[in-house]
């Protein structure tokens, strides 16, 4: 058996070796090229730079035509000053309140986050709104983004929130109609007892005796003729007396 000299395998070992290294090597073209918005946020203090904090977006049209009414002078400019002061601060920094004093209304506006579309080349800041007008209430979502340092910032998103559901009316219930009464199962009252009769019978009372009149002794009572009743006819006095006098024969 025959064994090729060390000589000859160097080359074909060397070629070999140089295909692998050059598979393995990463391509120049695979790397980003470098971003024209990568200067406007500072890497230190993570907030936009001063020069490129000011935009001509009003946060407080794009509420007065969510509201469909215009709002209050005061209003729009408070809305646009803490939209102006947001742009300012740390995406995890504190929100940027406000408040009308002049009719309570108020709101506050929140960075969330500065985020870099390498797609498009732009950097794009979130900021979260809400607003209290009266008994309103409206919040929601706008997204500025901005193509170059150069560039002026516009607006990417708009979206509000959904209104409430209204809160539900409340009625007073309908009366029911009152059952009919059942008759009463109590034990009938009982009858007021009369007093028993007593065991003893009643004694009548003694009668009162009447002694009799005493007679009269030696008086004989003579009958006093009375006189006769007025009559109409034609008999007189002396009529009535003889018809009163004994009758006696005539000798």
């Amino acid at each position: 058996m025959r064994y090729a000299p060390c000589c000859r395998l160097a080359p074909a070992l060397l070629l070999l070796l140089g295909a692998c290294a050059t598979a393995g090597s990463p391509s120049p073209t695979s790397v980003a090229p470098p971003s024209k918005v990568d200067g406007m946020v500072d890497p230190e203090s993570g907030r936009i730079r001063d020069l490129y904090a000011r935009t001509g977006v009003s946060l407080a049209r794009l509420v007065q035509q969510r509201h469909g009414r215009p709002l209050d002078a005061n209003d729009r400019r408070f809305i646009d000053a803490a939209f102006d002061a947001a742009f300012r601060d740390l995406p995890s920094g504190p929100s940027r309140p406000w408040v009308n004093p002049a009719n309570g209304n108020k709101g506050e506006v929140d960075l969330l986050v500065w985020q870099p579309d390498l797609r498009n080349g732009e950097l794009c800041g979130v900021f979260r709104h809400r607003v209290r007008l009266g008994t309103d209430g409206i919040g929601g979502t706008v997204t500025l983004c901005r193509a170059e340092p150069d560039a002026d910032w516009r607006i990417d998103t708009v979206s509000f929130d959904a209104p409430p559901a209204p809160l539900p009316v409340a009625t007073s219930p309908k009366p029911q109609a009152l059952p009919a009464p059942v008759p009463s199962t109590a034990a009938p009252a009982h009858p007021t007892p009369t007093a028993a009769p007593s065991a003893t019978p009643a004694i009548p009372p003694a009668p009162v005796p009447v002694e009799p009149a005493p007679p009269t002794v030696g008086k004989t009572m003579t009958t006093r003729p009375q006189a006769p009743p007025t009559e109409s006819g034609d008999q007189n006095l002396g009529d009535y007396l003889q018809d009163q006098a004994p009758h006696q024969g005539v000798p």
